[in-house]
C-alpha cells in the first residue's frame, strides 16, 4: 500500500502511485507561520486554506513573491555579515548539536567571527544586546522555525 509523508509531526497516507507534488493541501486554520513552513519546505498541487470562522475556502499562493524576496534579500546579507550570532532556543530539538556543530564549522571555514547564545524566549531586547552580531541563525524545533525578524535590531 499507502506509503506515509511526514508534514509538521503528522504521519499522512498517499495514495498508491502518488507523492505531494501531485497532491493538494487543505490547511484548516488562520495564514501562520505553520502554514508558511509547509509552503516553504514542501511542494504541492495546489494549497487551500479553510477558515473556519468565517466559512470560506481560499486558494494559497505558493510561496508569496514577498516572502521569498525577504528571505532573498537575508541570503544576500548574510554573505556581508562578519559576525553571526547562533541562536539555541531549544535543547530538545533532535540533532540540535550536530546542527549548531555544522554551523560553526560552516562560519569557521568562511572566516567569520559567531558567538553561540542559548535563550529560552525570543525577544528584541535579549538579543539587541549583542550589538556586534550582524546576523542571527536560530537552531529550534521546526514547529518555532520561522521568526519575522524586522522587529529585531538584527536580522
Amino acid at each position: 500500500g499507502d506509503r506515509m509523508a511526514h508534514l509538521e509531526g503528522y504521519a499522512v497516507a498517499l495514495p498508491e502511485g502518488h507523492d505531494l507534488a501531485s497532491c493538494a493541501l487543505i490547511y484548516v486554520g488562520e495564514e501562520d507561520a505553520a502554514l508558511d513552513r509547509l509552503i516553504l519546505t514542501k511542494r504541492f498541487a495546489s494549497v487551500h486554506r479553510v477558515d473556519v470562522e468565517a466559512v470560506s475556502v481560499t486558494s494559497v499562493e505558493l510561496p508569496t513573491a514577498r516572502r521569498l524576496m525577504r528571505r532573498y534579500y537575508l541570503m544576500q546579507r548574510a554573505r556581508d555579515v562578519q559576525c553571526f550570532g547562533i541562536v539555541i532556543a531549544t535543547l530538545s530539538a533532535r540533532h540540535f548539536r550536530d546542527v549548531v556543530d555544522g554551523l560553526k564549522t560552516a562560519l569557521r571555514r568562511a572566516g567569520r567571527r559567531f558567538y553561540v547564545l542559548l535563550m529560552g524566549k525570543l525577544n528584541p531586547a535579549k538579543l539587541a544586546n549583542f550589538p556586534d552580531i550582524g546576523m542571527f541563525v536560530l537552531v529550534t524545533s521546526s514547529s518555532s522555525a520561522l521568526v519575522d525578524s524586522k522587529e529585531y535590531l538584527a536580522p
